[in-house]
């Protein structure tokens, strides 16, 4: 008789399995699930591998063993290319509400006499703005987290780092 970590183990090597088109080797119902995962949740295995419910003792060396099988991998890949190729979400959607958070200007959400404008009546890059209505009105994104993701998508901080001068290297020498 097996013990609950050897059963644990053995979910890598052998499961139920289940035909997935495109890839060469079969994968089992819970490899599938992990790597739906893994893409969801932003490509963290030890999240994905506790997530379809294995042990999360030794999760991460078990995940990233999972990681090292070809039908995992070619499997995430093509979950990978299916993501980018959703239709409602674009990079230059993305951008776009990128632009609305970073660009986003508060004297927008009201009338000339300091009454609010109703949600309803606000233009498309404000009310892309709102992260949600609080108690005291409409309450925006963090515009300093839409403006440092904006300077690593444009490449500010690399630029930024590669203009430094070097550090100076200095031997001296006693005699």
């Amino acid at each position: 008789m097996r013990n609950a970590a050897e059963d644990d183990n053995s979910d890598l090597v052998a499961e139920e399995s289940t035909e997935i088109v495109g890839v060469e080797k079969v994968l089992s119902d819970r490899h599938e699930l992990f790597c739906q995962n893994y893409v969801a949740n932003g490509f963290n295995a030890t999240q994905a591998y506790i997530a379809v419910g294995y042990e999360s003792k030794n999760a991460n060396v078990q995940a990233s063993q999972l990681l090292a099988k070809r039908n995992v991998v070619l499997r995430i890949e093509e979950l990978k290319v299916a993501r980018l190729a959703f239709p409602e979400l674009s990079l230059e959607k993305t951008l776009q509400q990128l632009a609305a958070i970073t660009q986003f200007d508060q004297r927008k959400l009201f009338n000339a006499d300091g009454t609010p404008i109703p949600m309803h009546l606000l233009d498309a890059a404000t009310s892309a703005a709102i992260s949600h209505i609080g108690k005291h009105g409409p309450v925006p994104f963090n515009k300093m987290s839409g403006l440092d993701m904006a300077m690593k998508y444009l490449g500010a901080f690399e630029k930024d780092n590669s203009q430094r001068a070097p550090n100076l290297a200095l031997q001296i020498v006693y005699e």
